[in-house]
């Protein structure tokens, strides 16, 4: 975080997530990313171009450093490839706007039953207590609620929403 961003970097292969802290340690995660994806497309041009995140990679990974200059060169000369930077750049914004929405106008259980509706399932809380910035115990006492109302249920390989 706070690095300066004079290149595009392409996640090859492997995964990372990207984390937000502030001063008194607490930390954010805001997204986990698999390759192949362009890291932080929106800061590279920009006046304020640095890293607005931390990113850490989960796994083993590959990057791609392209200068910016270059990929100008080659946007000029690619119209589809800047078609497709374009793109990136708006479903990039969509996704945060989504997520900025999800944080402020939804409760935390109703967020734990979105992220089971789209990733099935929970394997580390203390994660996504980290991902949702919210207190792990937190995070614990509403998985029980959810597991009291029947909505939820503990298996082998994590909680999933139970089978209706």
């Amino acid at each position: 975080m706070g690095d300066k961003c004079n290149d595009m970097i392409i996640l090859l292969e492997g995964c990372v997530h990207t984390s937000m802290s502030n001063d008194d340690n607490k930390e954010v995660i805001i997204e986990r990313i698999t390759g192949p994806l362009v890291l932080a497309p929106a800061f590279v041009f920009g006046k304020q171009n640095f890293f607005p995140v931390t990113i850490t990679t989960v796994t083993s990974c590959v990057f791609l450093h392209i200068d910016k200059n270059k990929f100008l060169e080659f946007m000029h000369h690619d119209t589809q490839l800047m078609k497709n930077f374009v793109g990136i750049l708006s479903d990039r914004c969509y996704l945060l706007t989504q997520r900025v929405r999800e944080e402020n106008l939804h409760s935390l259980k109703e967020r734990v039953i979105k992220y089971l509706e789209i990733h099935q399932t929970i394997d580390n809380i203390q994660w996504l207590a980290r991902f949702f910035g919210a207190a792990r115990p937190s995070l614990s006492r509403v998985i029980s609620e959810l597991k009291d109302e029947g909505i939820v249920e503990r298996t082998e390989t994590g909680i999933k929403l139970k089978k209706s």
